[in-house]
């Protein structure tokens, strides 16, 4: 359906995209992965038309190619209704077939034009699109009357249901989606995989979800740490990680193999060269025996010396195979607080928050010291709310908190908020890590080189950072920290594969008490938690 052919792409000096092809097909179902700052998201603007490579081909043959941005940050004036006939794309169709059917020239090629046009918009579901659309805004949660609101006005949660029906009313012949999962719920991710699952369109798939990936995927395209390429794997999720362990395994035996073949003819050359150094030295000239002798020696030194040339030759005609890849040790080691706390750190006592939509409580909550505890419910059900009341940056409507001493709380929000967009990426790391109280003599810039962030990326003003490079950033500056709370909401969204493995890890060692609100289904099962707790129709409910 669409071949991207050896393409290349340049942000100012860099270069990301180093010689790209990859073949689409009907039916295909693409997981492209990679980790942060690979370009994946770059690929899919590349793709859909928005970039244009620096180097190489994008072929669609006339194909219709939609795309839908992790955070859409234009057009959000418009009402739900017409954001998401613009993201589906019959909006600009409708436009299109208006301004070719209001000409008066009947060519052969005006006529062609206008008969595609009709196509198009038939194609996208323009004729259909009030009646699907009633159906799928029920069934993501839509409120009729939320049809006619500004995008802007919406909150996170509600924003997040409007993407979901856009994906949905897609009849696009290629749909490129960049984490769709990102914020959405487990209830909107069931509905997601259901789609994948049916859709005629042929659809690529950034998302680090491992479950999602497991679920939907036909192939998986994984872009390369160092931006030389992609690797293509025209298998399931699961045959993908053994083929890549077996590909990473057979790349360090066949370089390892290179090393000892060079070391050995290094050293063979090197014994050689000196064995006819010595021939050399001990000729002698003196007496008729030793001229004899010395003939001898002489033929073995130019023998020896041959030999080792020879070896120095074959050294310097090994082809060196591709280096395996690196692998970047994040090295997520929360530091606990070494001081002494109470048993039990934050209590909630009869709990009520007013919002407009919801109703939060009635409800008691209690962490104690070594709790585990994840948090679900569905979009806009109050878990975000709930973190803040534990934090101290909402007050309850009715009810109190009271907080154990020595009581210590480290953060990741939703939304991975800095301290100053306008400040260098290090500035915000500086604030988020509260420099002035880190211990122990560690190095703040030592822990963000370890997170892959070079002196030229720490200059960088906050807001200039991809929404994975601010998650690593706080990451970063947390486990600089001694705490001995963390509250992580969504901390997985925007992080790869990689990362998230780490940050399960750390999570797993961490000795001290951690609330999480997760819709990432193997990063919940990966993790031992002790309590789950669901708010579901403004109640806290224990799982």
């Amino acid at each position: 359906m669409l071949k991207v052919d050896n393409v290349r792409f340049e942000y100012g000096s860099k270069e990301v995209l180093k010689g790209v092809s990859l073949n689409i097909n009907k039916g295909d179902r693409i997981g492209l992965i990679g980790s942060n700052g690979t370009g994946k998201t770059t690929l899919l603007r590349i793709i859909a038309g928005e970039l244009s490579p620096s180097v190489g081909s994008v072929i669609g043959n006339g194909l219709i190619v939609g795309y839908l941005p992790q955070e859409p940050k234009e057009h959000l004036e418009l009402s739900v209704y017409d954001f998401i006939k613009k993201l589906t794309g019959i909006m600009d169709a409708e436009v299109e077939f208006e301004l070719v059917s209001q000409r008066t020239n009947e060519s052969e090629d005006y006529l062609v034009r206008l008969e595609q046009s009709m196509e198009k918009i038939e194609h996208l579901g323009s004729y259909t699109f009030d009646v699907r659309l009633q159906k799928v805004a029920q069934n993501v949660g839509l409120l009729p009357g939320m049809l006619k609101q500004s995008v802007a006005t919406l909150s996170g949660g509600q924003r997040k249901r409007v993407m979901l029906a856009a994906i949905l009313m897609s009849k696009f012949d290629i749909l490129l989606l960049d984490e769709p999962t990102n914020d959405l719920d487990l209830q909107g991710i069931d509905i997601l995989e259901k789609f994948f699952l049916s859709t005629k369109s042929a659809v690529v798939i950034v998302t680090h979800d491992r479950r999602m990936l497991r679920t939907v995927t036909t192939k998986i395209a994984e872009l390369l740490q160092d931006g030389s390429g992609i690797d293509i794997y025209s298998l399931g999720y699961e045959e993908y990680l053994k083929a890549r362990e077996a590909r990473k395994q057979s790349m360090e035996d066949a370089y390892e193999r290179y090393l000892d073949e060079k070391k050995r003819l290094k050293d063979t050359s090197r014994r050689l060269a000196l064995e006819s150094v010595r021939a050399e030295f001990n000729k002698s000239a003196s007496d008729t025996e030793k001229l004899s002798r010395n003939a001898v020696r002489e033929k073995a030194a130019i023998r020896l010396s041959a030999t080792a040339r020879s070896a120095a030759t074959r050294e310097d005609r090994l082809v060196e195979p591709p280096k395996p890849p690196k692998e970047i040790d994040l090295r997520f080691v929360f530091k606990e607080h070494p001081g002494m706390i109470s048993n039990i750190l934050v209590e909630l006592k009869e709990v009520i928050i007013n919002y407009p939509e919801i109703v939060l409580g009635p409800f008691d909550f209690k962490i104690e010291r070594g709790d585990r505890i994840v948090i679900i419910g569905p979009n806009g059900s109050g878990k975000t709310s709930l973190l803040r009341l534990i934090l101290g940056l909402e007050k309850p409507t009715k009810g109190t908190i009271s907080f154990g001493n020595g009581v210590n709380i480290g953060l990741v929000d939703q939304f991975k908020t800095l301290p100053d967009e306008e400040a260098s990426a290090l500035e915000n790391a500086k604030k988020l890590a509260l420099e002035s109280e880190l211990k122990n003599g560690l190095k703040l810039r030592t822990v963000l080189h370890t997170f892959n962030f070079d002196e030229a990326k720490l200059r960088q003003s906050g807001k200039s950072l991809s929404p994975g490079e601010r998650a690593r950033l706080i990451l970063a500056a947390l486990v600089s920290r001694e705490t001995n709370l963390l509250l992580l909401d969504e901390p997985t969204n925007h992080l790869d594969i990689q990362a998230i493995e780490e940050l399960e890890k750390a999570l797993r060692t961490y000795p001290e008490t951690f609330v999480v609100v997760s819709h990432d289904r193997d990063f919940i099962d990966s993790i031992n938690f002790n309590r789950t707790l669901e708010i579901i129709d403004g109640r806290l409910k224990q799982c």
